[in-house]
This record gives C-alpha cells, sequence and structure tokens, in this order.
C-alpha cells in the first residue's frame, strides 16, 4: 500500500527504534504533519486502529482532514490575532481617553483663570475709564469753568477715545 510521504507510521520506523519505542509506549500508531507554506504548524497523532489496521483509503481521508486542519489552525490563529490587536487596541483608546480628558481638565481650569482675569482686568480698567470719562463730561459742560474752542475740540477727542476705551472693554466682557 501507498501512504503519504509526509506520515509516519510507527510500525515502519525500524531504522528509528528510539523513536519507535517512545511513540508505541503513548498507543501512537500514526503521526501527520500539519503544514502551511512549507512550515509545521502542529501533528496529527492517532492510536493505533481497532480491528484491522489502517489502510490506504484510510490515510485518504485523514490527508484530507490534515488540510481541513491546517485552515481550521489558521483561521483559529487569525481570530486570535485579531483579538489581540483589538485588545491593544482598546488599551490605546482607554490610554488616549485618559490623556484626552486629562488635557480637557487642564483646558477648562486655564479657561477659567483667563476669564477671571479678563474679568479683573476689564473692571479694573473701566473705574479709572469712567472716571476719567465724568471728569471731561464736567469740563465739557463748564462746570470748571470757561473753555476755548482749541480747548473744547480737545477734551472732546479725549471724551471720546475714552467712551471708546468703555466700550472696548465692555465688548471684551462679553466676548470672554
Amino acid at each position: 500500500e501507498e501512504f503519504d510521504e509526509a506520515t509516519v507510521f510507527t510500525d515502519l520506523l525500524e531504522n528509528k527504534k528510539h523513536l519507535q519505542r517512545i511513540l508505541q509506549s503513548h498507543g501512537i500508531a500514526i503521526t501527520m504533519p500539519l503544514v502551511k507554506d512549507k512550515h509545521i504548524i502542529g501533528y496529527l497523532v492517532l492510536g493505533e486502529q481497532q480491528g484491522r489496521g489502517y489502510v490506504s483509503r484510510d490515510t485518504r481521508v485523514l490527508n484530507a482532514i490534515r488540510h481541513e486542519l491546517v485552515i481550521a489552525i489558521q483561521n483559529a490563529l487569525s481570530v486570535q490575532e485579531i483579538r489581540d490587536i483589538n485588545s491593544s487596541l482598546e488599551q490605546r483608546i482607554q490610554a488616549a481617553t485618559a490623556e484626552l480628558r486629562t488635557s480637557n481638565s487642564q483646558l477648562k481650569r486655564l479657561d477659567e483663570t483667563k476669564d477671571e482675569f479678563i474679568s479683573m482686568a476689564s473692571h479694573q480698567l473701566r473705574t479709572p475709564l469712567t472716571s476719567i470719562k465724568g471728569y471731561l463730561s464736567m469740563v465739557l459742560e463748564g462746570d470748571a469753568g470757561t473753555v476755548s474752542a482749541d480747548q473744547r475740540h480737545l477734551l472732546e477727542e479725549a471724551f471720546t477715545s475714552s467712551e471708546r476705551m468703555v466700550h472696548l472693554i465692555h465688548d471684551f466682557l462679553n466676548v470672554s
């Protein structure tokens, strides 16, 4: 009978008595390597056949099964690799999410600090400007005496500029 060259029948290992004894001591009658792309990825190991022993038809069936086993093992390895990749990605996503949360928290604190600074600075600027604007208005209305035309022009420019500054500060507060 002709058998596949890759199939090892324990009883045919006459030239390797030590290996034959080990296999027989474990009740192994056939050892078939599972090969994928010229690399052994495992072995199909069968015990002794009850009764008549193994025949060529048995080995043909085993060879067909062997090829299916190789495909199944490759699929299982691929599934495991995908699971490992998914697990790694999940860990990286969790780390990135934690980092983003930390950064977001820091940005919120910085934003609150900025808002507080803008509010204080605006109030500190508005108070003296309001006083300047009030005094300019009093001088323009003649409360400090008569004002010449040249003086009036200069005072009106200063008053208009101070009004613009008050509006800018107000807009600044609204934006913040």
